[in-house]
């Protein structure tokens, strides 16, 4: 992944884990967040995205927005380690990089917002 390039061209190397969901909620907690979407077709609760340990997050919204909101795409990108370096400098990190083997990157993007965040796991748990 080559952070040099735009934001879209290398968010096209990252496995969409999720498409055309309303995300109803966030939930934030000292080593956690926790994204819950809706189905845009019925609104019926379909699944949260948790994250867990994130270091960085950034939020790039054209105005204000309300939740529910609708979202594209989440991506995700397990970073190799020659990625790590790259992906905290791009996103302005300025503390000791993490001691952690796995880190991921998380995208969420719709045409009004877009979030990223940089984090050592992520998963879907699918609603009961």
């Amino acid at each position: 992944m080559n952070f040099k390039k735009k934001p879209y061209e290398w968010q096209k190397g990252m496995e969409t884990i999720l498409q055309n969901v309303n995300l109803e909620d966030i939930h934030i907690s000292r080593n956690v967040m926790i994204f819950n979407f809706r189905n845009s077709s019925d609104g019926k609760m379909c699944c949260s995205l948790k994250l867990k340990n994130v270091w960085r997050g950034l939020f790039e919204s054209a105005d204000c927005f309300d939740l529910p909101i609708f979202i594209c795409d989440v991506r995700i990108h397990k970073l190799m380690p020659e990625e790590i370096i790259s992906a905290f400098e791009y996103y302005n990190y300025r503390f000791t990089l993490p001691a952690v083997q796995d880190i991921f990157l998380v995208c969420l993007d719709s045409g009004e917002l877009s979030m990223a965040f940089l984090c050592e796991c992520g998963e879907i748990i699918n609603a009961e």
